[in-house]
Formats: C-alpha cells, structure tokens, sequence
C-alpha cells in the first residue's frame, strides 16, 4: 500500500519533462531503489538519464539473480551427501582419466554420460526440497521428469555387462572402476528417492509414503529392463512415443510372454529395494529433509 501511494505521488510531482526522454523508467527506478532500500535517493535518482537508470536497474537485477544461485549452490553444498556424491564422481572420472593415460585408449567413457544422466533425477529432487516448490502444476511437471529419469541412476549397475579380460588394464582395475561409477550412480538414485519420500511423507502419511517408494523402484527397474536389453532412452518417450509406449503394453498385456522381463523387474528390483532400505537404516548418512 506505502509502495504503491509512494510512486503514484512521484509520478505525480514529476512531471515527465524533467526527464530525460520523458521516460518513467526513472519513476519506477526511484520507486524500486526507495522500495527495496537500494541506497538510491530520489535526489540521485532524479539526475541520472533515462538510460542510465534503465542500466542501474538491469545491472541491480543482474546482481539479484547471482545472490540467489549463490545461495541455492550454498544450501546445495550444505549436506553431507552432496559432498560424498562430489567426491565418488570425481573418483570415477579419475579413474576412467588415469586408464586412459595407461592404455592409451578411451575405455569406459561412456560411464561419464550415464553417470550425468544419473545426475539428473538427483538436482530434480534437490531443486524441489531446497526451493520449496509448492505450485502443483510446476510440482507435478518435476515429479514427470524425476520418475523418467530416475531408472538412469541404478541403470549402472547393469554396465557390469561390458566387464571382461582387455589388453589396456587389469580385470581388476576395470572391475573397480565399473563399480565406482555403479555406486555412485545409485547413490545419486537413492538420495533423490529419499529427498522425495520426505516430500511424500509431508503430505501424506507414513503409511503410504513407504509404498510408494517400493513401487517407484520396481517401476524404474521396469525401465532399466527397456533401457538396457531394448535400448530405449528416457528421451525417446519424446522422440519415439508410439514404438515404446508399444512394447511397455505388449509386456503389460501379455506377462506370461515375457517373463523374462518381469524376471528382471521383480528380482532387480528387490534387490535394489534391500539396497534403498539398507542405506536408509544407516544412521550416519545425512537427513536430506533437515
């Protein structure tokens, strides 16, 4: 109420002449540094040129939008997990580096796409919890996107498939650097699963919360099986909609069929499900919803 009699009564006293270019942008220039207490009198406000004013006003707006991405990274890099997920991927991509450098091939760096498409579902779920979203449309949009991708983070475990005897590096070495980025891209899965149940369990109770948890990583194992032995991406539900959307109702309709894919999903799946249930006994991990 104060803002708006405030700019109306210096519209009112100043008159556009007194501008230069007869601009309001002073007016609302004035107006925002009184609003905000940007240390800009009307006094000062009032000598400096329409452009002039116009660029103070883009340049202080500039400056805003960098003060809050600085605090978003800052309240990202506030939890112990995101620390421990910074330095696993810094370890694997180390590790896929210095095998390089040995065999002078560039093995395995295929791992590096696949643990940034983990990456996704995990800064999903952490723009959710750190910027508060309550708007249902924008909320429901992210969940979409979340549950798209977030098969693409234990989807490395199933890279073990490329393990076998090579010239460049040990058996060992590549086992280990298989299951670095494998761990790392779970970890990325299962923080982002946890962040969300802690969305689930502030609107609705404990009860379902843990269920739906269950269910959203058989249904992810569900889109490992087409991503790994189909070779669907989480993009091609864009690209190429009608052939995917086929053979998921093919699987669905006519499980007896294919029952090795239901195989997959129902063994993988409980096996990544003691896994999330496991990690989430561990006291010392970090509680995402502080």
């Amino acid at each position: 109420m104060f803002t708006t009699t405030w700019i109306i009564g210096v519209s009112a006293s100043c008159p556009r002449g007194h501008y230069s270019n007869g601009s309001v942008d002073v007016w609302f220039c004035s107006a925002l540094s009184h609003t905000y207490a940007y240390g800009l009198t009307l006094e000062v406000v009032q000598s400096m040129g329409a452009g002039q004013c116009r660029m103070w006003a883009v340049n202080r707006r500039a400056a805003l939008r960098d003060h809050k991405f600085i605090k978003y990274m800052k309240d990202v890099f506030s939890t112990r997990s995101t620390w421990l997920l910074v330095l696993f991927s810094l370890y694997s991509v180390i590790l896929t580096i210095f095998r390089g450098i040995v065999s002078e091939r560039g093995a395995f760096l295929f791992l590096w796409w696949n643990l940034f498409l983990a990456f996704i579902p995990w800064s999903i779920a952490t723009l959710i919890k750190i910027r508060n979203i309550r708007n249902r449309w924008v909320l429901g949009v992210l969940l979409v996107c979340w549950i798209v991708f977030f098969p693409n983070a234990p989807y490395i475990l199933t890279d073990l498939i490329h393990l076998r005897p090579s010239s460049g590096a040990p058996l060992w070495f590549d086992m280990m650097l298989i299951l670095s980025f494998a761990f790392t891209g779970t970890l990325f899965g299962f923080v982002s699963l946890h962040i969300l149940e802690t969305l689930f369990l502030s609107r609705l109770s404990k009860f379902f919360s843990g269920p739906i948890s269950v269910g959203l990583i058989y249904l992810s194992c569900f889109g490992i099986y087409l991503g790994r032995f189909l070779r669907w991406n989480s993009w091609d539900l864009v690209d190429d909609f009608v052939p995917i959307m086929s053979d998921i109702f093919t699987r669905v309709a006519n499980p007896i069929a294919y029952r090795e894919t239901w195989g997959f999903t129902i063994l993988f799946g409980t096996f990544l499900n003691l896994m999330y249930w496991s990690f989430k006994t561990f006291e010392d991990f970090p509680k995402e919803s502080g």
